[in-house]
């Protein structure tokens, strides 16, 4: 069995659609002596989730990324070669979205597609 699978689909490219500020509730917790977990809460559409590990230290992973968060959504990410983190270092070193990198469009503003 596959479990419970869930896909994405959006009609345009991010660059044309105005996403709305990611707003992600972010929680630390320790998992094992070199691993946290990471929970992400996400209170808007949180679209490409990504946990920049690469500037928490040389030796640190994530379990996954690039995930696409509904409003409500919960999920964990379990980063491993980390001594421990909070959700302060995280949130200023590491997580970005799509939403970042498209500014929201004034309301009116049609593009073709």
């Amino acid at each position: 069995s596959l479990g419970e699978l869930l896909a994405h689909w959006f009609y345009a490219k991010d660059q044309w659609l105005g996403y709305p500020k990611a707003e992600v509730e972010i929680s630390t917790e320790q998992a094992a002596p070199d691993t946290v977990r990471v929970n992400l809460s996400a209170q808007s559409l949180v679209r490409d989730v990504c946990l920049r590990v690469d500037r928490l230290g040389p030796n640190a992973r994530a379990d996954k990324g690039y995930l696409t968060l509904l409003p409500g959504e919960i999920t964990s990410i379990l980063i491993t070669g980390v001594e421990s983190l909070n959700e302060g270092v995280l949130s200023q070193l590491g997580i970005r979205t799509a939403n970042d990198l498209v500014a929201p469009r004034a309301s009116g503003d049609l593009r073709s597609i």
